[in-house]
């Protein structure tokens, strides 16, 4: 990468990881040895352990048509249940529920105003029940129940 690391996902089966940066790029590496992977589409079938990633494939549907690249801190796909929901954190405290994978531009997400100010991070719980989002300005953590 050529700036901070901002998420990190592994896969199902350990040997790869996605990341993102600070200078919005996507990139995947082999972990055994951390040999980059230059061609992305040898991974297209692989299933990932989790989803934080808010660049790649299959959330790319989320970001809306112009965007200076920083709408989203966070996102978190669900544990089970099919992996079918990703929650995305944005930068004006909303809280965004789209099905997963989210891959058409424009995919209609649940908002929820979640906090005043920016969201810095967002996670489902083990058993997707509940969703945890951490306030950037209000300085809160809030747990909301998934129904």
């Amino acid at each position: 990468h050529n700036s901070f690391i901002t998420h990190l996902d592994f896969s199902e089966d350990s040997e790869y990881i996605q990341s993102n940066c600070g200078g919005f790029d996507l990139m995947f590496h082999k972990n055994e040895d951390g040999m980059v992977i230059n061609s992305p589409s040898m991974l297209k079938d692989i299933e990932w352990h989790t989803f934080t990633c808010t660049l790649g494939w299959s959330v790319q549907g989320m970001w809306p048509e112009v965007t200076d690249q920083t709408h989203y801190n966070a996102c978190d796909r669900s544990n089970k249940g099919g992996k079918s929901i990703v929650a995305a954190a944005d930068i004006t405290g909303l809280l965004h529920f789209f099905h997963y994978p989210c891959i058409t531009k424009g995919s209609p997400s649940v908002k929820a105003q979640a906090h005043p100010g920016q969201i810095t991070n967002v996670r489902f719980n083990a058993n997707d029940k509940f969703v945890y989002t951490c306030g950037g300005a209000d300085r809160t953590v809030c747990q909301w129940k998934i129904t």
